[in-house]
């Protein structure tokens, strides 16, 4: 099939095959900000309209080392790993992808992550598209650089106030031109350059398909360690059964490594608000969950990006508080996501179970008594049981003096938990060369 057809209207799915459900303990694993994969550097105001589009300069780029390593060469059409797609100054090709990238106070990443992007092997071209939130450091000034220095490529839009996180997304889905839509934002990378083009081979031969998405790793900027994977290979999955793998947290999307249709994203956005809603600290999340009503969702196991782990951000943070505020509003989206559409009853008990535990984990280091009362009186009040762990962090939040006991105690339960994972993984690999 040609990278270059057309793709066709999508509607939703009308009925979903849900295979048998295993126990809820299985399924308590995953924590709830992980398994929705959040942009670590996201800052969540929400003042102002949507800024006005700053368009690149029209100039010639200066030659570069790394300039046109996307695509088939002229004398080598099709190509994907030799060459270089055409591209003419006067007439830009039309992009058949379109990677869409939030920038906010990313100095000291950006550049390494525009660069993966332009270093990708493709046979179709690409855009790449910069939303620039009126960061308080060079993010702007070298964002404007690379749209300079690649205006065939690179489009920066800014503008001369901040915006915010959904509006700074929602001006990019907006700009966008391709018949893909693939997100990294401004302090990720893809360090496998041929990303681009095995997601949307896949997409291109499996039209059943609206999305696809992939392991990654993690790299912890202070201590400059790299993980091997994060998901691992995720047997059992099933395409077909997406929503409720969402639910239950079998599923895990990570956002710099998702590739959609585009006809998709648009139908979703244009029926869902939930997507621009200023209630939720996140974006990403509703889409999935979304996108996975209309059609099938692949996961490749192969690592194809890198997530950078930042000392302050919205999941990690030196303020308790900050990262509880983010936990409840993940624990709104899932909860809004187990009653808007029909679904598994088990996915949706454990969707309600697992985000009732993620925020009394939060409320535990925070030390917010009212917020662990109201997530344990929740889970009475849906019959959940919420397990050990949770009443060990419940008891430490409620009464302070137990915890030099509570806290070793936890740190014991997580450990077993630990071995127990690993353990597990271990023995579902397959054994030989």
């Amino acid at each position: 099939m040609s990278l270059h057809s057309p793709t066709a209207r999508l509607t939703p799915v009308d009925t979903v095959e849900t295979p048998p459900c295993g126990p809820i303990p299985d399924c308590l694993a995953p924590d709830l900000p992980a398994m929705i994969a959040v942009k670590e550097s996201a800052h969540f105001p929400n003042q102002n309209a949507d800024g006005a589009s700053i368009p690149p300069e029209s100039m010639h780029p200066t030659p570069a080392k790394s300039a046109y390593a996307c695509g088939p060469a002229p004398d080598s059409p099709g190509s994907a790993t030799t060459g270089r797609w055409p591209q003419s100054r006067s007439a830009p090709a039309v992009p058949l992808v379109s990677v869409l990238m939030l920038a906010y106070n990313h100095e000291e990443h950006i550049e390494k992550s525009i660069q993966s992007i332009l270093d990708q092997q493709t046979s179709f071209p690409f855009e790449l598209l910069i939303g620039e939130d009126c960061s308080k450091d060079r993010t702007r000034e070298i964002a404007a650089r690379f749209a300079r220095d690649f205006p065939d490529r690179v489009r920066l839009i800014t503008s001369e106030t901040n915006v915010g996180m959904h509006a700074n997304g929602r001006r990019l889905e907006e700009a966008f031109r391709g018949q893909y839509v693939a997100y990294c934002e401004g302090d990720d990378y893809w360090h496998a350059t041929d990303k681009l083009e095995r997601q949307i081979r896949f997409l291109e031969e499996h039209p059943e398909h609206v999305m696809v998405h992939s392991d990654y790793r993690m790299h912890f900027v202070d201590t400059d360690r790299i993980t091997g994977r994060v998901l691992g290979p995720k047997a059992g999955l099933r395409d077909s059964d997406a929503y409720n793998e969402l639910l239950f947290g079998r599923r895990i999307v990570g956002t710099l490594t998702a590739c959609l249709r585009a006809n998709a994203l648009r139908q979703v956005l244009a029926s869902a608000p939930e997507c621009y809603d200023p209630r939720f600290l996140m974006g990403d999340t509703q889409r999935w969950f979304e996108i996975a009503r209309l059609g099938r969702i692949h996961y490749m196991p192969e690592v194809l990006a890198t997530r950078r782990i930042l000392a302050e951000s919205a999941t990690r943070s030196c303020n308790p508080a900050r990262v509880l505020r983010f936990t409840r509003s993940a624990k709104d989206v899932l909860d809004h996501y187990a009653a808007k559409y029909p679904a598994d009853p088990a996915a949706v008990r454990c969707a309600r179970l697992r985000s009732i535990r993620a925020v009394l984990q939060r409320a535990y280091v925070a030390y917010d008594i009212a917020t662990a009362d109201a997530m344990v009186a929740e889970a009475r009040s849906l019959g959940l049981s919420i397990g050990t762990q949770a009443r060990l962090e419940w008891l430490g939040t409620k009464h302070r003096w137990t915890r030099p006991v509570v806290k070793p105690a936890l740190a014991l339960l997580r450990l077993y938990t630990r071995v127990r994972r690993r353990a597990s993984i271990l023995i579902s690999q397959p054994t030989g060369a």
